[in-house]
């Protein structure tokens, strides 16, 4: 099923899944010049990618736990996930504290003029991300972060990515160097691309499980929505498949979309990234070639 695919993900021709054959499609090159995403990149920052990658010191996290996304605070109480994501910019810190006993929640909050995403336990703020990104949401946003940070919680590693940072595979891919197998994403969706095919892309190909919480957008249907993916255990062409028959998708996420809603996420499927002998969809890439990318 060869494709030709537009720069927003539509799919405008596909072969046949059997045989030989060949497709066409009209193409519109105005669509694939260069948006003001791509001109907010930090090149800077994303040095790490570049690098050789090291021997991997990896940390097995828990086999499952049950996440959540929430819409408002007053939601907290209805679950009893141990994590909990919510929508940017939605946050009351003192009110959610007092709602957790041994669970999390991870929100974002304006501090003067930077957008940080934070984990709150019920003692208050344990963790702090500021956006990274050039916002087009929000022109308030002038203070950004100069790296992706990480916390180990019981469960397993977390990063949380702000905002339209959510953009960018980068910032995803850096989490995945620093072995993450949990991202939490409050942000605010505003192309259906972004539920549809991005987030479900970062998940796999990084092999970790992204909860992503947003205010509904109504203009985007089923995408406009808060979603969770996480990753199958089976993965690898050359094992077994203990939990699923092989059915011709090598790599694909679970996935569910919705408003308010919990489901469970898979830690420890993040150990391993082996997709064939010798192919590791993180530490397999030509690390060499990708220099321009931090320039």
């Amino acid at each position: 099923e060869s494709q030709i695919v537009s720069p927003n993900g539509t799919v405008l021709a596909k072969a046949k899944r059997t045989g030989e054959d060949v497709v066409f499609a009209d193409i519109d090159l105005e669509e694939a010049k260069p948006t003001k995403i791509l001109q907010h990149r930090r090149p800077e920052i994303y040095k790490l990618i570049a690098d050789k990658p090291s021997e991997r010191n990896y940390q097995k996290g828990a086999e499952s736990v049950k996440v959540a996304v929430c819409q408002q605070v007053s939601n907290i109480e209805k679950t009893d996930a141990k994590l909990i994501v919510l929508p940017e910019l939605i946050v009351n810190v003192d009110e959610i504290s007092k709602h957790l006993t041994d669970n999390f929640v991870v929100a974002s909050i304006r501090e003067n003029n930077a957008h940080i995403g934070v984990l709150i336990s019920k003692d208050g703020i344990i963790f702090r991300q500021k956006q990274l990104h050039k916002s087009n949401q929000h022109s308030w946003i002038t203070d950004f972060g100069n790296e992706l940070k990480t916390f180990d919680l019981p469960f397993g590693k977390l990063a949380i990515i702000v905002g339209e940072d959510s953009h960018y595979p980068e910032t995803f891919r850096l989490a995945a160097y620093q072995n993450v197998e949990i991202v939490a994403v409050p942000f605010n969706v505003q192309n259906s691309w972004e539920t549809e095919f991005g987030l479900l892309e970062r998940s796999v190909e990084n092999r970790f499980s992204i909860i992503a919480a947003t205010r509904p957008n109504k203009n985007l249907s089923e995408y406009g929505k808060s979603m969770i993916a996480t990753i199958s255990k089976d993965f690898t062409l050359w094992t077994e498949w203990k939990t699923r028959p092989f059915d011709g998708n090598i790599n694909f996420p679970i996935v569910k979309h919705g408003d308010n809603f919990d489901a469970e996420i898979y830690p420890a499927n993040s150990e391993n990234r082996f997709v064939s002998m010798g192919t590791d969809v993180v530490d397999g890439r030509a690390w060499w070639l990708l220099g321009d990318l931090t320039k």
